[in-house]
């Protein structure tokens, strides 16, 4: 016979003065939870990317709304009014312009677009230029640039009164990596439509050119006008910095920061659909990724910081 001791089974239904308190501190505590959980729309905790503390086990979005007080000061909604997301390459930038679009729907901000260009992005003239068209239009009174054009002090001054400065962040190495991808694969269905070639091969030869080319992306793309500049002063001109690998908490922060509603900070999907999935730094030897990290020591140095202030 099994010399097991049978543990009770626990009653359904909370008895005497102790289960009812028992069962009001677990209604409190489920209803405090859940609006943490909602507000992250179900999404999944993301894949800790290389640097990322082994022991970061705590849900992300616990950890996010527990830490928001010490690293968010809560504010007045400061909308609508003038902003400017300075939007990368690869860090999801493109879900977090639909989050803006919402937001300048809600607050009735015009958004500045930018035509796309073949070769580059469009320069500051052409902004300027974009913006001059969007007032003519629609005489609005905030505007909003979430496209992809290098940040300029000088050219925020030209379009923006005041503006909040947003930009994104993601760790150096997968960020490389997709990158590069990406271009490549733009590349080949240019080529493919020109019918003039067959596009990139992925090799070593053409992928150390892309890292020469592409050497601190986000530094240079975000540090504004000043060359000697570095990563604290950098991110000292911006008053939030989402991080890639915590979406989610970067939406929390910004939702508390800035005293938004659950509709201002909401997503559904990702803004971008392909087949597949770009090698990531697991798929590759390490002595590549080494060397990948050698040309990105700022932008790591940018991501720890943002890194730590979101976690």
């Amino acid at each position: 016979m099994d010399e097991k001791i049978a543990k009770p089974i626990p009653s359904r239904c909370a008895s005497g003065i102790g289960g009812m308190q028992r069962a009001a501190v677990v209604g409190c505590l489920a209803l405090f939870l859940a609006g943490v959980f909602f507000a992250c729309l179900g999404r999944n905790a993301p894949l800790k990317p290389p640097g990322l503390p082994e022991n970061d086990t705590q849900p992300a979005q616990m950890r996010a709304y527990r830490r928001s007080m010490h690293h968010c000061a809560l504010e007045e909604n400061p909308f609508p009014r003038d902003y400017w997301f300075v939007k990368t390459k690869k860090v999801g930038g493109s879900t977090l312009r639909r989050l803006f679009l919402n937001l300048d729907k809600n607050y009735g901000i015009q958004p500045i677009p930018l035509p796309g260009q073949r070769k580059g992005m469009p320069s500051q003239e052409i902004a300027v230029q974009q913006k001059g068209m969007v007032e003519n239009q629609t005489n609005a009174k905030f505007y909003a640039l979430q496209e992809h054009i290098r940040y300029s002090r000088t050219l925020k001054d030209r379009l923006f009164n005041n503006p909040l400065l947003f930009t994104a962040t993601r760790h150096p190495l997968d960020r490389a990596y997709s990158h590069y991808y990406f271009k490549m694969q733009v590349n080949k269905q240019q080529v493919i439509r020109q019918g003039d070639g067959v596009g990139w091969k992925d090799t070593v030869v053409e992928y150390f050119q892309f890292l020469e080319k592409t050497r601190d992306f986000v530094y240079r793309y975000t540090r504004g006008d000043v060359n000697n500049s570095n990563a604290e002063d950098v991110l000292n001109q911006y008053d939030f910095v989402f991080v890639t690998e915590r979406f989610d908490e970067s939406l929390i922060l910004f939702k508390l920061k800035y005293n938004l509603t659950l509709e201002d900070v909401q997503y559904k999907v990702p803004a971008k659909f392909r087949e597949g999935k770009y090698p990531s730094a697991k798929d590759k030897p390490q002595w590549l990724n080494n060397a990948t990290m050698s040309y990105f020591p700022t932008d790591l140095r940018i991501w720890q910081i943002a890194n730590k202030k979101t976690g």
